[in-house]
């Protein structure tokens, strides 16, 4: 940075203290112009110039004469003119600060860690020094990010926004010379694209319903917008750090390894972002904003998933998941007609039988439409089999699915070796219950 560095902690404090009603002093102002910023007057609690044109600022720098003017009186704020007469002065000018963290991990701490920041009335500003080739201004419109460069202007501190908060420098980093800004503001695009999708999808992301959509949106984005691995998985990423859920965290590791998973073998999306969240509204919205020229997949073609297998076995079986008492285990159990019992193992050999000849379902039809991709596909998936992640999937959807604090028949059914089993002889179910209720009231007396 030219001239002084940015006030520091101390000076800061002094601004913080001061008098609500006093905006920006002599001093102030005066600090700023010898950091090498070209400055004028604001109206107070505004971002309107207080002069007739601040335009021929952009030319040359502020007289003393001129701070006196118009800071002495201590009722205006005070701005920063950006580009060529500040010193190639180029802002990131962020509104709305919880979009930070699905930009960066870490949000405005990654910022701040590189160069000067600016806590405003509503967001934060990030400043930095750029080739006088890559000056720019311009808006980010999902992000809510102005970039002001040359022709522009941002309100600096210590001014006064009309909520009453002061503007101030959260650090004492000097300006950061960036002489790739123009790559920064490519990435910024694709982020403002990407954002337009992520403000739908984030009143989806709960933890009911993040498995699904870790599958659901890696397909969809991988099909229809031709994104990346590492840009899907970062995109995953960015939503979960926007809705974190302390209380039932979602770990990167789990999400970087759902999203490559899912991405590899290119299940169908449809089900994963309408029936298994109990709505097709994402979905359609989805699918509008898509390009028009997207490739539309193939709904016969898809590689079978956990939550197709489920669907399958549930149709077959009667699953109940329940808490063991004392712990905090669940259990899954199946009603064969007659007892229930615990399904952990026949889960996983029914999975398996059920993973394989979905697998050979989808390689006929690949066979039929001539598609080499899913033959071979398919054909590598039936020799290798579901693998262990696969499997433990299908368990925890049932679980999910399945958990109940409900006893389980408790009228028809006795806990046995080997379940729950299951009386269903009339008056002689009446009577044992009678006996067994009897025989413990002997016993306890």
């Amino acid at each position: 940075m030219t001239g002084s560095d940015p006030p520091t902690s101390k000076d800061k404090n002094v601004i913080n203290q001061s008098n609500l009603n006093v905006s920006v002093t002599y001093e102030d102002a005066k600090r700023l112009v010898n950091q090498g910023f070209s400055v004028f007057a604001i109206k107070p609690r505004d971002k309107v110039p207080a002069i007739p044109s601040w335009k021929e600022f952009q030319q040359r720098m502020t007289t003393d004469q001129e701070l006196h003017e118009w800071f002495d009186p201590g009722d205006k704020n005070v701005a920063i003119v950006c580009g060529r007469i500040s010193g190639g002065l180029n802002v990131v000018d962020l509104d709305d600060p919880s979009v930070l963290v699905f930009l960066v991990n870490g949000g405005i701490e990654t910022f701040a860690e590189k160069t000067t920041v600016v806590r405003t009335g509503r967001g934060y500003q990030a400043y930095y020094r750029v080739p006088e080739s890559q000056l720019k201004t311009m808006r980010f419109e999902n992000l809510k990010i102005d970039i002001k460069g040359e022709a522009s202007y941002v309100v600096a501190p210590p001014s006064i926004h009309k909520n009453g908060t002061r503007y101030e420098f959260i650090n004492n980093r000097d300006i950061e010379y960036n002489e790739n800004f123009d790559k920064f503001l490519e990435v910024l695009q694709q982020k403002d694209y990407e954002y337009k999708y992520a403000k739908q999808i984030l009143p989806y992301w709960e933890p009911s319903k993040r498995n699904y959509l870790d599958v659901g949106l890696t397909v969809f984005f991988k099909i229809k917008e031709k994104w990346s691995l590492e840009k899907i998985q970062e995109f995953m990423l960015g939503i979960n750090r926007m809705r974190p859920f302390p209380e039932d965290p979602h770990s990167e590791n789990e999400i970087i390894a759902k999203v490559k998973n899912a991405y590899e073998k290119e299940y169908n999306y449809r089900p994963f972002l309408s029936d298994y969240i109990g709505t097709d509204e994402l979905l359609k919205t989805l699918e509008n904003m898509a390009p028009k020229n997207a490739r539309n997949d193939d709904q016969n073609l898809y590689f079978p998933g956990p939550a197709r297998v489920v669907e399958a076995m549930i149709g077959r079986y009667k699953f109940r998941t329940i808490p063991e008492i004392g712990t905090d285990k669940e259990s899954i159990y199946y009603f064969n007609g007659q007892i229930w019992e615990r399904a952990e193992e026949v889960i996983k050999e029914e999975a398996h039988k059920e993973y394989i000849r979905q697998y050979k379902e989808v390689l006929e039809i690949a066979k039929k439409e001539e598609n080499k991709e899913y033959i071979m596909k398919m054909e590598r998936a039936i020799d290798k089999g579901p693998s262990a992640s696969d499997i433990n999937e299908v368990l925890a959807m049932i679980r999910r699915t399945t958990f109940s604090h409900d006893e389980m028949n408790p009228l028809d059914t006795y806990l046995s070796k080997m379940g729950f089993s299951t009386l269903r002889l009339g008056s002689l179910r009446l009577s044992i219950l009678i006996c067994f209720t009897l025989t413990k009231s002997m016993q306890t007396s």
